[in-house]
Parts: C-alpha cells; sequence; structure tokens
C-alpha cells in the first residue's frame, strides 16, 4: 500500500515507471491493478526462446494482449538476434533492449552509439516499423 501511494506521489511529478522483469519472480498481475505503472519489461526469459519455443510466443503475445489493454507501453529485454527483433515487431512490441541493439555502456559512449549504430533493413521494411524502434541501450 506505501509503495503504491509513494509511485502515485511520484507519478504526480511526471516520474514514469517500469515493471522489470515481468512474468518472473515476484511481478504478479496484481501489480498492474494497484501500483501506477506505464512499462511492462518483457523477461529475457521469454525472449530469448520466441524463435523456435510455440510457448514462448504465446507468452508473448498474452503479454501483450495486457499491455494494451493496461495501455502500457512494452519493452522486451534480451534480444539478442535479427530474427527476435522481426518477431517482436510482427508481435507488435516496438521497443526493446538487448546485445543486438546495444551492449551495456558508459553514458559518455551513448552519442557515438547514436551516430554509428543502424536499424537492420529487415526491420525497417515491416510495416509496423516507425523510428524509434527496438532502441533501448542499457547505460551503466
Amino acid at each position: 500500500m506505501r509503495t503504491s501511494s509513494l509511485l502515485k506521489d511520484c507519478a504526480a511529478f511526471g516520474v514514469t515507471v517500469a515493471l522489470d522483469d515481468f512474468g518472473t519472480g515476484y511481478s504478479s498481475l496484481s501489480y498492474l491493478k494497484n501500483l501506477p505503472v506505464n512499462t511492462l519489461k518483457i523477461d529475457r526469459s521469454f525472449i530469448r526462446g520466441i524463435t523456435e519455443n510455440s510457448d514462448d510466443k504465446v507468452i508473448l503475445s498474452a503479454i501483450l494482449g495486457l499491455a494494451r489493454a493496461f495501455k502500457l507501453q512494452v519493452i522486451a529485454e534480451g534480444v539478442e538476434s535479427i530474427e527476435q527483433g522481426q518477431l517482436l515487431i510482427d508481435a507488435g512490441c516496438m521497443y526493446a533492449q538487448g546485445y543486438i541493439i546495444a551492449r551495456p555502456m558508459p553514458s559518455l559512449a551513448i552519442s557515438q552509439w547514436i551516430k554509428s549504430w543502424s536499424v537492420p533493413e529487415v526491420w525497417e521494411e515491416t510495416s509496423l516499423y516507425s523510428k524509434p524502434v527496438l532502441r533501448h541501450a542499457s547505460v551503466y
């Protein structure tokens, strides 16, 4: 109860909240109902196998459905291949982080990364694609 109240106070100042590692551990559906979250971050364990595992695709679809129902943005964690990124775009998940996009970097390296990184052509050819897409770098 106290956490929810604190997060609501933060939201009044424009702070947005992401529910990290959604689908694992302590990230329960009750958080969607009781906490003022803006973003779901899909745990990498569901992204890792989406190119081969139909269960992971079903879980991805379900999480995206929940996010739409609650009007939340979704970020996929752990995108490591062009194929994974393509599957995410096709499913309607337009934001991601992972090694295919960028490795963790110091903040001073971000401007150089922005200048040098380009979206894989196959992603740009997707009708759902619109910049910025699948461009969420981890920064330390």
